[in-house]
């Protein structure tokens, strides 16, 4: 999806602040887990999880589409700019890297 959305030499910042994200979230969950834990009961850090997990899945459903040029948020520049230093994103085959599994 980054290859449709991002310009080449931006690309690795996205990266990045993904997989920081992905490191960063549970820290804070578990730092966030054992207050709640200790509050208001084991069942409140699972309460708090699926309904942020929940809410971010219609976030990104409703405002997450595939290509920039289908997202009623991107503007005219933003989708120029965009497609000007987009690279060669036709030898991307998307098909073999969503079957994979994530390692």
């Amino acid at each position: 999806m980054a290859c449709h959305w991002l310009p080449e030499k931006e690309r690795g910042k996205l990266q990045t602040a993904a997989l920081f994200g992905g490191e960063l979230a549970p820290i804070i969950s578990l730092a966030i887990g054992g207050y709640l834990g200790h509050y208001f009961g084991w069942e409140s850090i699972f309460y708090l999880s699926g309904t942020l997990g929940i809410v971010w899945f219609f976030f990104w459903a409703a405002l997450m589409k595939s290509y920039p040029d289908k997202c009623w948020l991107v503007s005219e520049a933003e989708l120029e700019h965009i497609r000007k230093d987009a690279g060669n994103t036709a030898n991307y085959d998307v098909s073999i890297v969503s079957s994979l599994s994530y390692v």
